[in-house]
Order: C-alpha cells, then structure tokens, then sequence
C-alpha cells in the first residue's frame, strides 16, 4: 500500500508538482511551486505515490537557530492549502488524511493552517472524529459565479451595492501598466488596521511582478475625468478563477465607494464566463457585507490550530 512521503523542498520535482496541481479538482494557484516560492521562504511538502497528491509544509524556525522546533504556518498572501490532487478518491481517503494530520501532529510544534475548501468537510470530520489537539474554525471565502450575462448579475446586487453604482459619477477603468504606480497607491491607500511590514510589500511586489511576467494577472485603476487614480485592484488570473488578491481605494468627501465602481466594471466586463471572481473573504462583518453586496456566495475554507 502506497504512504504519504515527506520530501524536503531541494528533493521536490517542481515540474511534477505543478502538473499534478493543473490536473487538480482542487487546482488552485496558492499551491504551485512558484507561488510558494514567492510567500514562503521555506517549504517542504508530502506526497502520495508518484506526485498523485501533493500537501505543502510551510514552516519556519519557532526558535532562532533551534532547528528543531519547527512552526508550521500559513503565509501571507496564500489563503489556502492543504491537499491537492486530480483523484476526488484520494482527497476524501481518511488513511490518508490520518496519515498527513498524525505527521504535523508529530513533527511540528505549533501549527496554524488552512485547508482547501474542498476538503475542508473531511478534514475538519476526522479531526473531531479522532480527537486531535487541534482547534479548527471555518473561515469565510467569498465568490462571484460569472457565467450569467451581467443584467442577471447586476439584479442580484444588494440595494446598497445598486445605489452607490447609480449615483452620478464619471469614470474611467484602464490598466495599470507600471507595477510601481500601482504599488505606491497602495501603500498610501490600505487602511493602517492592515498594519502590513516592509517585507509584506516585498512579497507583494514580488507576487505582482513575477504574476504580470506569466501574463496570470493584471493591475487595474479607476481614474475620475481628470486622470486622478481613485481605486485600484490586482487580479490573478489562472485556471478558472480571478482572484481580488489586492486593492485600495481613497475616500471622498460625498461618501462615494470607489472600489464599488471599479468591481462593477470588472464584472460587467468579464460577465459571462465559466469563471469566478474570488474575493477572497473576509470574516470582517462589513468587508464581508462589501463583497456579498455583488451577489458573491460563501465558498468557506478550514483554520485549523494547535490546542496544546
């Protein structure tokens, strides 16, 4: 009977890896190599049989030079992980997912993680099942199905949503060519509750820069009729899903939402499509009501914390 495998991250077939993610049910950007490579400054990862499911261990050192002590964690900017694989089968065996959780019980001295929507029904189950010292929490994860032409998606908007985007404003949406325009409008604009440190905007410029060069993203502004820049958005683009990885927008005097606007146009603009628009979250109450306002529908991933 085939095991899961630890593998060290200099021992992983990266080709390999991220082929079994684009054969994934579950494929999801979070977890192809480079990405990792981008939000995780170490990575090791578990593999059953010859690539068929992947699982990757972000860790870090809980104690300086102590490297046995090993916290596993979730990086920034990658909301979710956990197991990956084309067989449905496989995600859902509980060999399997006892195999993997017994592992990070064993092995890593803290963890907090958060598994893939798709399993999170299993993994949470087996957890309580078997009385892990693990806490888990389901976390809120918020998308938009974009196949209906955009007059059946603009109807399902809230009132609020449908008010702010009637008020009388002209606008522009263009793309934003240079990263670095994008990226200072968004260190002047993020609220300060955000309270991001300078290597979280390396990281983020990274990610835009190396998502940009494989032509998987775009940087989108909203601009008033004088050309000042009012919102911004990022958006991963890759397999079926765009994904509202970063955005800020400036306040105005008469209350107007900005960031409203600019979601309604993308949306007008990829409406129609086999895809999603993924907000990623949040289980903040009113960023939270923002994104329901489009219509967008729960989608919740697992959190999953050491008890003890």
């Amino acid at each position: 009977m085939k095991r899961i495998k630890f593998i060290q991250h200099n021992q992983i077939n990266k080709m390999k890896w991220d082929l079994c993610m684009d054969k994934s049910i579950n494929k999801s950007v979070y977890g192809l190599s480079w990405y990792l490579d981008i939000v995780a400054k170490k990575w090791d990862a578990l593999i059953y049989g010859d690539y068929e499911l992947i699982f990757p261990i972000t860790f870090k050192n809980l104690v300086p030079f102590t490297p046995f002590i090993k916290h596993l964690y979730q990086p920034m900017f990658c909301q979710q992980l956990g197991a990956f694989s084309a067989s449905e089968t496989m995600l859902c065996d509980k060999y399997i997912i006892g195999d993997i959780l017994h592992f990070l019980k064993k092995n890593y001295w803290y963890l907090h993680y958060c598994f893939n929507h798709n399993i999170t029904l299993n993994y949470q189950e087996y957890i309580l099942k078997n009385k892990l010292p693990f806490n888990s929490v389901v976390r809120v994860n918020l998308e938009l199905n974009l196949s209906a032409d955009y007059n059946r998606l603009f109807e399902k908007y809230n009132k609020n949503t449908k008010r702010n985007i009637n008020k009388d404003f002209k606008y522009q949406i263009q793309e934003i060519e240079k990263v670095s325009i994008f990226f200072n409008f968004l260190k002047n604009y993020l609220p300060r509750i955000v309270n991001l440190k300078k290597k979280d905007y390396k990281t983020i410029f990274n990610i835009i820069t190396v998502v940009i060069g494989k032509e998987n993203g775009k940087c989108i502004g909203l601009y008033d009729d004088s050309n000042n820049l009012l919102a911004c958005g990022f958006f991963l683009v890759l397999y079926d899903r765009h994904i509202l990885l970063f955005n800020a927008s400036i306040r105005d005097d008469s209350k107007r939402n900005f960031m409203t606007y600019l979601i309604d146009s993308y949306i007008r603009k990829n409406s129609c499509k086999k895809e999603y628009l993924d907000f990623e979250g949040s289980n903040i109450v009113g960023v939270k009501r923002f994104y329901k306002g489009f219509g967008a529908v729960e989608k919740n991933y697992l959190y999953v914390q050491s008890s003890i």
